[in-house]
């Protein structure tokens, strides 16, 4: 009979019956108000991580970017590939390289005509893995490393970064 009187009760009350943790209860206006405050709460969290993270990713390749090609500074800074984790995604950022083409019509005669002639396969083409360990790279021309000649056949072009978001 108690429990009737108890249910009769509630049913009369004007707002709803709290739950155990003193949240209101889920049909309830104050509930639903609750909620709506939380998910704007959270998206606002999120936005905020979002864009702090393109800035602080924008500002490394602004530092990256206007770094000379070919410094021993370039390669301290970042590793080639960094990567953000976010609550609604993953920023990523890869590091433009420099890229090479080769001419092996005028490489071939450079290399032999300068000394460099272990470098010459056999067949009249490049060692490029052993040539490019003596390379080093300002703006667009390939020099040696250890003299400062110009590489004539070698030619240098840089890859843009890429930056993604996954959301």
């Amino acid at each position: 009979m108690e429990t009737t009187k108890e249910r009769a009760a509630r049913c009369d009350r004007a707002t709803h019956a709290r739950r155990s943790s003193s949240l209101p209860a889920y049909g309830s206006r104050t509930a639903s108000i609750t909620r709506r405050r939380r998910r704007a709460k959270r998206n606002a969290l999120r936005a905020a991580t979002l864009a702090a993270a393109v800035l602080l990713l924008g500002g490394i390749s602004v530092v990256i970017f206007t770094t000379p090609t070919g410094s021993k500074q370039e390669t301290n800074i970042l590793p080639p590939t960094t990567t953000v984790g976010l609550l609604s995604g993953t920023l990523t950022f890869k590091k433009g390289t420099a890229k090479t083409k080769l001419d092996e019509a005028k490489l071939v005669p450079w290399l032999k005509a300068n000394g460099y002639g272990e470098l010459v396969k056999v067949e009249e083409s490049t060692c490029w893995a052993d040539l490019k360990k003596l390379l080093s790279y300002t703006g667009d021309i390939a020099t040696l490393t250890e003299t400062g000649e110009i590489v004539e056949g070698v030619t240098v072009y840089e890859t843009p970064g890429i930056f993604t978001v996954d959301v």
